[in-house]
């Protein structure tokens, strides 16, 4: 099932797959989309993008486009809060498809993990 949502742009909006019915060839997809894994900012975008394509069911735009599942470089040619608001749409399926790192990234996942009575470490002292 799908949802519609709207974008930054007067009357534009998309509608996106259920992140929940993604499947494990879909991360693969997804995967095999990154062309260079040593470059990890590109390597996000791409993964993004790829996502993007992948969950895209419908839009509307002031310019008309083809969908991302047909063309990805349309998501190029978006204006940059649509495309800032289609990051935040696809993000529960990039955390449901790669779930995070061993790294905290916020300060309260850093005092969290720090706090953790159940880590098999003692955290690190900078001295």
């Amino acid at each position: 099932m799908s949802e519609r949502h709207a974008l930054a742009s007067e009357g534009a909006w998309v509608e996106l797959r259920d992140p929940k019915e993604l499947k494990s060839g879909d991360k693969k997809k997804v995967l095999r989309a990154v062309s260079d894994i040593q470059k990890v900012m590109s390597a996000g975008l791409e993964i993004t993008d790829g996502l993007t394509a992948m969950l895209v069911v419908n839009w509307q735009l002031p310019t008309q486009l083809p969908l991302p599942s047909q063309d990805i470089t349309v998501l190029d040619m978006l204006e940059i809060p649509d495309y800032d608001r289609l990051t935040e749409l696809v993000g529960p399926a990039q955390k449901l498809l790669f779930p995070g790192s061993a790294q905290p990234d916020t300060p309260q996942e850093q005092a969290q993990a720090v706090a953790d009575p159940g880590s098999p470490t003692a955290p690190t002292v900078v001295s």
